[in-house]
């Protein structure tokens, strides 16, 4: 059984952040749902997102705002960054979760 303590996740999120570069700025995704239109398009848990269409992104705040209003409709071009892959575009199709 896995129990994931708040201590854990304290140290789960230094070990990403010392492992981002200095120069990647964004917001942390730390939750996400599997059955989404994000996750489909390929983001994940830690990711960090860096733009919302071309648009920086600093905050949650900034990337709830970058996508409030689209009704669900057409596709947002999301740029993200994870220690695997490094910075990448993903093209998330709104409606779909």
């Amino acid at each position: 059984m896995n129990v994931s303590t708040s201590y854990d996740r304290y140290w789960e999120g230094r070990k990403l952040f010392a492992s981002m570069t200095s120069n990647v700025r964004g917001a942390v995704i730390t939750e996400l749902d599997p059955s989404s239109s994000a996750y489909e398009a390929g983001i994940r848990q830690g990711d960090v997102i860096e733009e919302i269409n071309h648009q920086p992104v600093r905050s949650a705040e900034d990337a709830d705002h970058l996508t409030e209003g689209k009704g669900g409709v057409g596709e947002t071009l999301v740029k993200i960054w994870n220690s695997q892959t490094g910075s990448h575009y993903v093209a998330v199709q709104e409606g779909n979760g």
